[in-house]
């Protein structure tokens, strides 16, 4: 009976964990996707003429883990605040190797979600500006949005879709 609570238990643990890894690689994925649809976007309306609103949100998106990354570690150091010390601390790990061949830490995951949220929340921004004051394409108007959506929508598929990956790489020892 006892060794049976146990197995339960570790299995609940290992679908958290691979939960947890499918959600972070979707992120990235996500991440990657908008950040190269930023920077065509940004070259197209450059050459149009337009707004730098897509470079400013490119570098948002893509130096806010490195900053946050460094902030959240000197403040744990220096403050010593429960906040800081539990998105530095690593919890451990059954499926380990899963963790280092993704390279998922708590405090990645934790950056690339800030930037990616604040990502989506300026390119709302960006498409009031648009909608509101003109001065772009009418191909163009709703850039943004189209943006905005599609990389919500590949997060949002890809999460089920690495939780089966690693299932079935977990199953078949190809991990």
């Amino acid at each position: 009976m006892m060794n049976s609570v146990q197995g339960q238990n570790r299995l609940k643990t290992m679908r958290k964990e691979i939960f947890k890894i499918s959600a972070y690689r979707a992120l990235i994925i996500s991440r990657i996707y908008l950040s190269l649809c930023l920077a065509v976007s940004f070259f197209l309306l450059s050459l149009a003429g337009s707004t730098e609103a897509a470079f400013y949100i490119l570098l948002i998106l893509n130096l806010l883990p490195v900053l946050l990354s460094y902030l959240i570690k000197n403040a744990a150091v220096a403050t010593q605040k429960v906040f800081f010390i539990a998105l530095t601390k690593e919890p451990p790990f059954l499926l380990n190797n899963l963790k280092k061949k993704y390279k998922y830490t708590k405090l990645h995951h934790f950056t690339n979600s800030v930037s990616f949220t604040a990502a989506l929340l300026l390119l709302l921004l960006w498409q009031y500006n648009y909608h509101t004051k003109g001065g772009i394409q009418k191909s163009l108007l709703f850039l943004p949005t189209g943006i905005l959506l599609s990389s919500m929508l590949l997060r949002i598929l890809s999460i089920p879709y690495y939780y089966w990956k690693l299932h079935i790489d977990l199953s078949c020892n190809r991990i």
